[in-house]
């Protein structure tokens, strides 16, 4: 699994990478294998905007998600940003599970 952290605040660019590399990582490590690669987005707080981490995960052939959260400081959103992606991954991965299942059951029906 390859982590890409991009856009992220400049007043504490390299402490804020490596915190949303590790959060990230730590929330996927027992995932890693399913998942090709991750793209992630932080911004700072303005006056009239929440900071954000904006997260999408390649997963093969189950497709990509994304999850995008909103906090008043960088740290903040990228916790809630790692959280929900492993939560979305794990649904999709599961659900791609299931959907295997199916089809081979149908299939093995018609023998």
């Amino acid at each position: 699994m390859q982590i890409r952290v991009v856009a992220v605040p400049s007043d504490l660019r390299a402490q804020v990478r490596v915190y949303a590399e590790y959060r990230i990582f730590s929330r996927l490590a027992s995932l890693a294998r399913q998942i090709g690669d991750v793209d992630v987005v932080v911004t700072d707080a303005a006056l009239d905007a929440p900071a954000s981490c904006a997260a999408t995960a390649n997963l093969g052939t189950a497709g990509r998600v994304t999850t995008k959260v909103q906090r008043r400081q960088p740290i903040e959103a990228i916790d809630g940003a790692a959280a929900s992606l492993a939560d979305l991954v794990a649904r999709r991965l599961e659900q791609q599970n299931e959907e295997g299942v199916q089809r081979w059951s149908l299939k093995s029906k018609s023998f």
